[in-house]
C-alpha cells in the first residue's frame, strides 16, 4: 500500500510538554484508527512526529523541516500563539495546511489554517457572563506573558467593567513561571472575588500549589481556568479541586462517542489517562482532515483547503463543522474540578455557539468592515513582536551583562595566571604583558612594550626566536617555541612560548596572544632522565642478558621435569602393571584358595592405593604443567551419583557409619560435562568424609539451581558433609595447597595430601567454585558449584554391560597369531599369559629390533608394542614395520605407561591404531583385540548382558487418571518415599496396570524427577 506522510508537531520537552504530549498520542491514535480503515484515498497515514520544544523559533524550524524535507502534506500541531504566529508564514509559504486544535485569542484568519480549537466567543465570553451571574463582581486577571493572554485578559476586562465589576489587577509572568508568592501577596491584599486564569503549561502547577498552601481555597476563592484540562487537574487533584474551567469538552460528557472514545484511549495508553478539550479536538481533527481529503478526492493541500467548508465529523465532542473563515461551531461546558482529575459539568450551552475570531465585527454588514479587522490583526500580532523584541532586549543586556562579567573575570584570571601571558599588534610590538610574565623575564610592563620584550630573551637565542616570529607575522597562525630568559639579575629560565594569531571579521591580522611558561624543572628533568635512560639501557642489556640465561635454565629444568615425570611414570606403572595383572588372574584362577584368595586381594589392594597416590602425584605435575584438559560428555547424573552413593554406602556400613545420599526433587538427569573430573571431585570429597568420620556419618546433598538468561546451562551444587573432627580457621586457609594435611590426617590413614588441591583444581579447570564450612568438633561441610550444560536424554542413553568374564575363544576363527613386544619380563610374561589362556598364538620380543625380525618372519596378526624399550624402542619399531610388506595391515596397540594425553597423539601419529595404558584391565586388552581383529569370544555363563531400563510413560495416559488422583500422586512423590508412592498407585493399578507399574518402576529407582515433570506437564497441558 502507497504511503501518505503527515506532519505532527508539538512540544515534548519545555514548559508546554506537559499539555502538549497528549495530544500527540491523541493524532497518532487517529491516524492508526484510520489506517485500520483502509487509510486515506487507498494509502496508508505515516505520522512524522517533531518536538517544537516549547520554542516557537524551534516550532517555525521544525514546520519548514516538515514540509520541505520531510514533504508531508500537511500539519497537525502547535499550542500557544506565540507558536502558531512563528509556524504560519511556513506553512503559507508553502502553500500547505496546517490544523490547530487549542483555544485561541482570534481576531486572526489564514486560507492556510483549520482552527479547531475555541474563539473567544466560545470560551471565554461564557465563562466571564457566567461568573459574573454568580454575583462575583471583583476579579484578579493572571496570564502567561504571551499573545493570548494579553489579548483574552483585555477583553475579560472591558466585559467585567462593561457590568459594573471591578479588575483589581492584572499580571503577567513568563512561560514556565514558578514563584508565585507575589501573586498571593496580591491576593491578600486586594481580596478578590474571582481569578480569571490564563496561565499555560507547568505554570499553572506551581500557582494552584502555592495558592492552596497560603490557604485559599476553592470555597472562598474560586479560579476560572482556561488551559486547565482533565490531564492538568489530575496533577494538582487537592490543590485544583472545586475551582472550574472552561472548554466544550469534558470527559464526564455522556454520550455513545465519548464512552467508545475514552475505553479505546485507556486501552491504548492506560487506564490512569485522562481525556480532555484539546485531546479530543486534537484526534478529531485528523478525522476531520481525512474527511475533507475524501470529499476532494485529492490529497494536494491546494485543493483540500477550497472544499474545506461544511466538511464534519461527529466524535467524542459531538459534531465538528467547518465555516467558510476555516473555525468550527462549538458548544460550550463549564465544569467544577474533582479531586479524581475530572469535572463535574455545572452549565452548558444550549448549542454549538458559531465561531467569530473577530468578535463579532464579521458580522457588521459595513464598508470598513476589512479596516477594522486589519486594525484588530494588527493588536495581537502587535503583542507578539513586542514580546519578541522585549525577549531580545532582555536576551540582549543579559549577553552583554555577562560579557562585563566575562571581561572582568578575564582580566583577573589573566592577572593571576600562572604563566606570563602577553598580547602584541600585527607587528609584533607588545602591547600588554601579565604579572607573572613580568617575574619571569624580570621586567617591568613599561620596559616590555614595544620591542623591549626581545631583551628578555638569553642573547644566544634572541636570533633563533627572532627568525620564528617573523614567519608568523607574515603568515599568522600559530607558535611554539622553547628557548631561554635571562633577567638583570643574570638568573636564567627555560621558556615554552605559545601563541596564536588573532583576526578580524575582515580576515586581517589584528595582533597575537601568547603565553609563556617556566619549563627550567622540567629541562633539568630531562637532563637527569637523560642520564637515567643510559645508565638503565646499560642495566637492561646486563638484565637481559641474565633473563635470558635464566630462561635457559628454567626452560631446561622444565624439560627434565618432564623427562623425569615420564620416567618416573614408566618406571612405576610398568611394575605395578604386574603386580595388579597377576593379582588378579591369581584371584580367578580355579585352585586358588581363599585364604590365599585373602592375601591376594590385599596385594591387589595395596598395589591400588599405591597406583592413585601415583596418579595424585602425576595429576599434580600435568595441572602445573597446563596440561590438563576438559572432556565433556553427556550422562545421567543422577545415575552417577547413586553409583558413587552405593560404593559410599558399603565402607560408611562396614566403619558403624551412617551414609545419606540426598537429591534435590528437580535435580537434573541429563547433563553433559566432564563426567570423569566430576566423579574425582566426588569420589575425592567423599573419601576424605569417609576417612576422618569415626561417628555419626556423612552425606552427599545433590541438587541444580537455574542460570539467569540462559535455558541451556544449571549450575550443578555438590555438598559434602560430615560429623569429623572439623577444620580450624587456619587449616581451612591452607587446606587447598598440595601436600597439606589437618591434624585430624596425621592421625588417620595416610595419603599424598594431594585429594583436595587436585579437587579445587579440577573444580578451577570446569569453570566453577568450592568452599568449606567447619568448625572444630562440628564436622566439615565442602560445597561445590559447577556450571554444566542440560543435555537431551537420547544424548545420555545407552547400554550398561556387566563386564563378562573372557574364558576362550569362539570356534570357525584364524588361529589369531599375537606378538607382544615388551622389555620388561614380568609385564611380558603377564601379558602373554593372558593371552595364551584365551587361546591365541602368542611370541615375544624384549625390544624393537627383535619385533621388526619377529614380524618379517612370524606375520603376526596384531602387534602389542610397548613404547619405552632399550636398542630400538616402539616408535622407531612402528614406523619400521609399517615401511615393510604386510606393515599396512598388521594391527598395532600400543601399551605405555605416560601420564601425559598429548603423547597419545605422537604414538598415533608413528603407526600405531590404538593407545592403552597401563596398568591395564583385563577387559582392556580383549576389546582392544576384538575392535581391531574382530575376536569373538566365549564368556562364563553367569555374565549376562543388561541394559538400563528406560521406562517409557505417555503423558496421554497420566492425563487420562482423575484430577483428584493426579493431586494426591503429586504429594506422595514430593515426599520422596517410594514406599507410600507404591501404596499410592493402588487406584492406578485398577485403572491402567501398565502405567501403575512404569510409575512404580520409576520410583523403585528414586526418579521422582521424572514423576514430577510427567504429573507438572499434564497440569500444564489441562490448563
Amino acid at each position: 500500500m502507497a504511503k501518505v506522510k503527515i506532519g505532527i508537531l508539538h512540544s515534548l520537552h519545555g514548559t508546554m510538554a506537559v499539555s502538549e504530549s497528549a495530544l500527540v498520542d491523541a493524532a497518532v491514535m487517529a491516524v492508526e484508527e484510520i489506517n485500520q480503515q483502509g487509510g486515506v484515498l487507498g494509502q496508508r497515514v505515516e505520522p512524522v512526529i517533531e518536538d517544537g520544544a516549547s520554542d516557537p523559533q524551534a516550532f517555525e524550524q521544525q514546520a519548514r523541516k516538515l514540509l520541505v524535507e520531510d514533504r508531508v502534506t500537511t500539519l497537525f500541531g502547535c499550542w500557544t500563539s506565540a507558536s502558531r504566529k512563528a509556524v504560519k508564514p511556513v506553512v503559507e509559504s508553502a502553500g500547505s495546511l496546517l490544523w490547530y486544535p487549542v483555544q485561541y485569542e482570534g481576531l486572526e484568519e489564514s486560507p492556510h489554517i483549520v482552527y479547531t480549537g475555541s474563539c473567544l466567543n466560545q470560551q471565554i465570553e461564557p465563562a466571564v457572563n457566567w461568573t459574573l451571574q454568580q454575583g462575583r463582581r471583583s476579579c484578579l486577571l493572571i496570564g502567561s506573558d504571551y499573545v493570548f493572554p494579553r489579548t483574552a485578559n483585555p477583553l475579560i476586562a472591558s466585559m467585567v467593567e462593561h457590568s459594573g465589576g471591578t479588575v483589581l489587577a492584572d499580571r503577567y509572568l513568563p512561560l514556565g513561571w514558578q514563584d508565585f508568592s507575589p501573586i498571593v501577596e496580591d491576593v491578600r491584599r486586594l481580596r478578590p472575588e474571582v481569578i480569571f486564569n490564563t496561565l499555560n503549561g507547568d505554570s499553572n502547577y506551581a500557582f494552584f500549589r502555592q495558592l492552596h498552601g497560603a490557604g485559599l481555597r476553592a470555597d472562598k476563592l474560586p479560579v476560572m481556568s482556561f488551559s486547565i484540562a482533565e490531564g492538568e487537574q489530575q496533577v494538582i487533584a487537592v490543590e485544583g479541586e472545586g475551582h472550574f474551567a472552561c472548554w466544550s469538552y469534558f470527559q464526564t460528557l455522556d454520550t455513545e462517542q465519548n464512552r467508545a472514545f475514552i475505553q479505546r484511549y485507556r486501552f491504548r495508553y492506560g487506564s490512569d489517562r485522562r481525556c480532555s478539550d484539546p485531546i479530543v479536538t486534537a484526534y478529531s481533527q485528523v478525522w476531520l482532515w481525512r474527511n475533507a481529503v475524501e470529499a476532494a478526492g485529492s490529497l494536494d493541500p491546494d485543493t483540500v483547503r477550497h472544499g474545506l467548508a461544511g466538511k464534519r465529523y461527529v466524535g467524542p465532542a459531538g459534531e465538528m463543522r467547518i465555516r467558510s473563515n476555516h473555525h468550527v461551531d462549538k458548544p460550550v461546558l463549564i465544569g467544577r474540578a474533582r479531586r479524581d482529575g475530572l469535572f463535574d459539568l455545572v452549565w452548558h450551552s444550549e448549542a454549538p455557539i458559531e465561531p467569530k475570531p473577530w468578535l463579532g465585527v464579521e458580522d457588521l454588514s459595513m464598508a470598513a468592515v476589512p479596516l477594522i479587522k486589519e486594525s484588530l490583526r494588527q493588536f495581537p500580532q502587535s503583542v507578539h513582536y513586542a514580546n519578541i523584541l522585549e525577549a531580545e532586549i532582555g536576551r540582549r543586556k543579559q549577553v552583554e551583562e555577562l560579557l562585563r562579567e566575562s571581561e572582568k573575570r578575564f582580566r583577573a584570571l589573566v592577572s593571576a595566571a600562572p604563566m606570563g601571558i602577553y598580547l602584541t599588534d600585527p607587528k609584533g610590538k607588545c602591547t600588554y604583558v601579565n604579572t607573572r610574565w613580568c617575574e619571569m623575564a624580570g621586567m617591568t610592563p613599561g620596559e616590555a612594550h614595544g620591542d623591549g620584550w626581545l631583551e628578555a630573551i638569553h642573547p644566544d637565542d634572541r636570533r633563533y626566536v627572532s627568525e620564528n616570529w617573523k614567519r608568523v607575522e607574515k603568515s599568522g597562525g600559530h607558535w611554539t617555541l622553547e628557548y631561554r630568559f635571562r633577567n638583570k639579575q643574570n638568573r636564567t629560565i627555560w621558556i615554552a612560548g605559545v601563541a596564536t594569531t588573532l583576526w578580524n571579521e575582515a580576515g586581517n591580522i589584528t595582533g597575537f596572544i601568547g603565553c609563556n611558561t617556566d619549563i627550567s624543572e622540567r629541562k633539568q628533568a630531562e637532563e637527569e632522565l637523560a642520564q637515567y635512560r643510559e645508565h638503565l639501557e646499560e642495566l637492561v642489556k646486563e638484565r637481559t642478558l641474565e633473563l635470558a640465561e635464566a630462561k635457559e635454565t628454567a626452560e631446561a629444568a622444565n624439560h627434565a621435569k618432564s623427562i623425569f615425570l615420564a620416567n618416573i611414570s614408566h618406571e612405576l606403572r610398568t611394575p605395578l602393571n604386574a603386580i595388579l595383572g597377576f593379582s588378579e588372574m591369581l584371584v580367578r584362577a580355579p585352585d586358588t584358595t581363599s585364604s590365599q584368595q585373602e592375601k591376594i586381594s590385599i596385594i591387589n589392594r595395596s598395589g591400588a592405593h599405591l597406583l592413585g597416590m601415583i596418579n595424585d602425584v602425576l595429576d599434580l605435575s600435568k595441572i602445573e604443567a597446563g596440561r590438563m584438559e576438559l572432556e565433556p560428555v553427556a550422562f545421567d547424573l543422577p545415575g552417577m551419583l547413586e553409583d558413587i552413593g552405593r560404593m559410599f554406602e558399603v565402607r560408611a556400613k562396614d566403619a558403624g557409619l551412617r551414609f545419606d545420599l540426598q537429591f534435590d526433587p528437580t535435580l537434573a538427569r541429563f547433563l553433559k560435562a566432564d563426567a570423569g573430573k566430576l566423579h574425582q571431585i566426588l569420589i575425592n570429597l567423599l573419601g576424605n568424609a569417609a576417612k576422618f568420620t569415626r561417628k555419626g556419618g556423612f552425606s552427599l546433598h545433590a541438587r541444580t539451581l537455574p542460570v539467569d538468561n540462559d535455558l541451556t546451562m544449571v549450575t550443578l551444587r555438590i555438598e559434602v558433609q560430615d560429623s569429623g573432627p572439623g577444620i580450624t580457621p587456619e587449616q581451612q586457609e591452607r587446606i587447598f595447597e598440595p601436600f597439606v594435611q589437618t591434624q585430624a590426617a596425621y592421625a588417620g590413614p595416610k595419603g599424598t595430601g594431594l585429594g583436595l588441591n587436585i579437587t579445587r583444581s579440577f573444580v578451577n579447570l570446569m569453570r566453577g567454585d568450592i568452599s568449606v564450612e567447619s568448625s572444630p568438633g562440628k564436622g566439615s561441610l565442602f560445597r561445590v558449584d559447577l556450571p554444566v550444560t542440560l543435555a537431551e536424554e537420547t544424548e545420555a542413553r545407552g547400554v550398561e554391560a556387566v563386564t563378562p568374564e573372557v574364558i576362550g575363544l569362539e570356534s570357525v576363527q584364524p588361529e589369531w597369531r599375537i606378538l607382544v613386544v615388551e622389555d620388561n619380563a614380568e609385564n611380558r610374561l603377564l601379558l602373554s599369559s593372558l593371552l595364551a589362556q584365551a587361546g591365541f598364538e602368542i611370541r615375544g620380543a624384549e625390544n624393537g629390533e627383535e619385533a621388526v625380525t619377529l614380524f618379517q618372519e612370524w606375520r603376526p596378526h596384531f602387534i602389542w608394542m610397548d613404547m619405552r624399550m632399550p636398542v630400538m624402542d616402539g616408535y622407531q619399531a612402528t614406523s619400521k614395520i609399517r615401511s615393510l610388506p604386510g606393515g599396512d595391515t598388521v594391527k598395532i596397540v600400543a601399551i605405555t605407561a605416560s601420564a601425559y594425553k598429548e603423547q597419545r597423539k605422537n604414538i598415533l601419529d608413528a603407526g600405531c591404531d590404538e593407545v592403552v595404558h597401563k596398568p591395564f584391565l583385563t577387559q582392556e586388552i580383549f576389546d582392544a583385540l576384538a575392535k581391531q581383529l574382530g575376536v569373538r569370544y566365549r564368556y562364563e555363563e553367569s555374565a549376562v548382558e543388561a541394559t538400563t531400563e528406560w521406562v517409557e510413560i505417555s503423558t496421554e495416559a497420566v492425563a487420562a487418571l482423575p484430577k483428584a488422583l493426579l493431586g494426591t500422586l503429586r504429594v506422595t512423590a514430593l515426599s520422596l518415599d517410594n514406599v507410600d508412592f507404591d501404596a499410592a498407585l493402588a487406584p492406578v493399578r485398577d485403572l491402567d496396570p501398565a502405567l501403575a507399574e512404569g510409575l512404580a518402576t520409576l520410583a523403585r529407582e528414586f526418579r521422582f524427577d521424572r514423576i514430577l515433570k510427567l504429573l507438572d506437564d499434564t497440569g500444564k497441558r489441562d490448563a
